[in-house]
């Protein structure tokens, strides 16, 4: 949905029976004068209820069910618990939220008083950070609650898990996670298989012949990875760049935190969990921007992702605008004008030429072809390990780094099927 604001970000999710409205807000409280800083908030709020009023109008047959997430950096009773009544004068500060809550028939969904920034050194928190839902939204919750896993930010992560969607199915199975797979096992197993299902199989007769041959090899290879590459568990948050020590050690600070924060809310003295808090989180980030630093040089250096890197250097949309064009004394800023204004500068296509004329400069390829020599197995290895081994993996599940592991058990059976694709002019 677009919104005239680069701190709101608005989406609809079509649901079976109904339209999820997910807003993203945020609220800086830059510094000026109460007067200011509650302006600021009040057009902000606006935006949103403004929002909220489109999507209604866009589907008044159906039901929509409003869910807002938000940085506000306000404070109330609602989200703020008890607390919050400490300080008399920050008690209106949020009225532009309560009178959008009204407005809108929204619930805070965040048990009132939990703590979402924390200072990662000194003994602060706060709860400047809210979740807002209709009451379909606050009805169907499952749960809304502090992420059980700390990312190393001061701000704690939140999860809201509705029952909206109905029971989740799973569309197809997980990735096969060939890190973890035993290649020798794989290799030995895999020699054994194509010796007794692959002697005597026919690659070279007919284009027919050639298609099951390669379908044959592809379903054996399958079944073989399938019985032992083990599945990678899905995860919404996974990074390519995530390894296995990052998750034992966003584990660890996890658990200091979470024992500093029992032995706060038990009045003990938590100076030393939090010395161990901090060298906790210091190793955490020095570890993640290390893997991060070589992930990303292990992606330079393939050359084919160059260009790909050069695209990510460069401006979205904004690089593909035509710049206003001066002709005449005239300056063009209509895309109509400018077009017109190409189209009359530049040469027009020349016309096509005769069908005669095509079909004789075409007539080579008519004649038949001169013998090509035998491929030599240095030519196919050389095909196969020219591949990237981390491009993803197509329809088979069979990556470029399959082959490249398996290649000393494969390479006669690769060897026939190139040669036979290239006989019968035929790719199975």
């Amino acid at each position: 949905m677009p919104v005239d604001s680069y701190d709101i970000t608005a989406i609809t999710i079509p649901l079976q029976d109904k339209i999820l409205l997910a807003i993203t807000c945020y609220d800086p409280r830059d510094k000026g004068s109460v007067y200011e800083q509650e302006r600021q908030l009040s057009s902000r709020m606006a935006l949103v209820q403004q929002t909220i009023q489109q999507v209604l109008d866009a589907y008044p047959a159906q039901a929509v069910e409003v869910c807002i997430g938000a940085d506000l950096n306000r404070h109330h009773v609602l989200w703020g618990g008890p607390q919050t009544l400490r300080s008399w004068e920050r008690h209106e500060e949020a009225n532009p939220i309560i009178d959008l809550m009204q407005e809108c028939r929204l619930h805070s969904l965040l048990k009132s008083g939990t703590i979402t920034w924390e200072h990662q050194s000194q003994r602060m928190h706060s709860t400047p950070d809210i979740v807002l839902g209709s009451a379909g939204i606050q009805e169907a919750i499952v749960q809304c609650q502090i992420h059980s896993q700390d990312y190393g930010s001061d701000h704690r992560p939140i999860t809201l898990t509705t029952s909206l969607l109905g029971e989740w199915h799973e569309t197809g199975p997980s990735r096969r996670n060939y890190q973890q797979a035993d290649w020798a096992a794989i290799r030995e197993t895999l020699r054994m298989v194509l010796q007794q299902a692959y002697p005597h199989t026919d690659t070279g007769s007919s284009h027919d012949t050639l298609d099951r041959a390669a379908e044959h090899f592809i379903q054996i290879v399958n079944r073989t990875l399938e019985t032992m590459v083990p599945r990678a568990k899905p995860s919404p948050m996974a990074k390519r760049w995530w390894t296995s020590e990052l998750t034992a050690l966003c584990r660890q600070l996890t658990q200091l935190r979470n024992a500093v924060s029992t032995q706060h809310r038990r009045g003990n003295d938590t100076e030393d969990g939090r010395r161990q808090v901090q060298q906790a989180r210091k190793a955490y980030f020095a570890v993640m921007d290390k893997q991060k630093a070589q992930h990303w040089k292990d992606f330079l250096s393939d050359p084919e992702n160059l260009w790909k890197a050069n695209s990510y250097t460069k401006g979205g949309s904004a690089a593909m605008l035509v710049p206003p064009l001066q002709a005449e004394g005239r300056t063009m800023h209509d895309d109509s004008e400018k077009a017109a204004l190409l189209m009359a500068t530049f040469p027009q296509l020349p016309a096509p030429k005769p069908r005669q004329e095509q079909e004789s400069r075409h007539a080579w390829r008519r004649q038949p072809l001169r013998a090509l020599p035998r491929i030599a197995a240095h030519e196919a290895r050389q095909a196969i390990f020219r591949a990237n081994p981390r491009k993803a993996a197509g329809t088979d599940e069979i990556t470029a780094r399959v082959w490249q592991e398996l290649w000393p058990v494969i390479q006669t059976q690769v060897l026939q099927l190139y040669q036979a694709s290239l006989d019968l002019c035929h790719v199975p």
